[in-house]
């Protein structure tokens, strides 16, 4: 597919490129960005092409549908792009999650057999929170995301804007990238790959124990996906695949797909202490579809949480 990038405005200099740069996404591997163009609107809404291959190496097809994480990492990339692009935020800021919620529909995932790079629309509504001495210090969005006429679902989300210094303060210690990375636990053993949904060890992010519906979060720093690049903490995108990971583990051997989450950041989850995740049933929605509450806890304390909303795969 062709890419054109557009950035600032209708009105500005067009910036040609086969790819939105890799510094606006914060990804390092050009293979990894799925935001294929950006146009920004009035009103604080922008216009977002995404590319999703049919075969990506992580988020990989599950039978027969896109991997619904697909979505979220494509709007993961759209915030510090929209940060930087939009508000003029600084490139060496940077963009920590609050909360997201998305809401899926799973007939609108399927993959037909002619897809080899799929097209994606994402129209993005932003709105401003708090600004520091002029510049942008929390935004909030609210994604809708479609397939040409078919919409696939929408996501909201807020999230924290740091600068610089103040991301070193707010950090502390664990700032220094170098030293944070040079603490971090030993890798832990997976989780059987079929057991959360995934074909090969590298893949998983959960290490079993003794108990039921209890994992320890499994950080693999050389991961080339979660972390593209060194990052002083657990990026948010391994918390959100350990939720679907873990509602796979409660929900084997049903096929499922995870159409919905509604997750909160609460804290950092460092490299350098262990983040044990649970998993409890909640009553199911009023579509009688199951829902689970997944929760992280590092040092005794919540990091992270997600419902994670689950129906059967179409057809199976």
């Amino acid at each position: 597919m062709h890419r054109t990038v557009l950035l600032r405005s209708q009105s500005a200099p067009a910036i040609a490129a086969d790819r939105i740069p890799g510094r606006l996404v914060h990804k390092r591997n050009p293979d990894e960005i799925l935001l294929a163009s950006y146009l920004q609107l009035e009103n604080e809404e922008f216009l977002i092409d995404a590319a999703w291959p049919t075969h990506h190496a992580f988020y990989q097809p599950r039978h027969g549908f896109f991997d619904p994480l697909l979505a979220i990492e494509s709007v993961r990339q759209s915030v510090p792009l929209i940060s930087h692009a939009g508000y003029g935020a600084a490139l060496d800021n940077r963009q920590s999650w609050l909360f997201l919620r998305y809401a899926l529909d799973a007939r609108a995932l399927y993959m037909t057999a002619r897809d080899k790079e799929t097209a994606v629309q994402m129209h993005v509504a932003c709105s401003q929170g708090a600004r520091r001495s002029s510049r942008l210090g929390a935004l909030s969005m609210s994604v809708s995301l479609r397939r040409g006429d078919i919409k696939i679902g929408s996501v909201q989300t807020s999230v924290h804007n740091y600068s610089a210094a103040l991301y070193r303060r707010v950090r502390g210690a664990y700032a220094d990238l170098e030293t944070s990375v040079s603490r971090a636990l030993p890798l832990a053993p997976p989780a059987p790959p079929r057991t959360v949904g995934r074909a090969g060890y590298d893949d998983v992010v959960l290490s079993p124990t003794d108990t039921p519906l209890h994992s320890q979060l499994r950080v693999d720093l050389g991961h080339p996906i979660l972390f593209d690049h060194p990052v002083d903490h657990v990026p948010g995108m391994l918390l959100l695949e350990a939720a679907r990971q873990a509602a796979h583990v409660a929900t084997m051997p049903c096929p499922m797909l995870p159409v919905a989450m509604d997750a909160a950041f609460t804290r950092f989850v460092e490299l350098d202490a262990p983040c044990w995740i649970h998993i409890d049933p909640l009553p199911d929605d009023a579509r009688g579809r199951v829902r689970l509450l997944v929760s992280a806890l590092q040092r005794e304390t919540l990091a992270f949480s997600s419902v994670v909303t689950l129906e059967p795969v179409p057809g199976i």
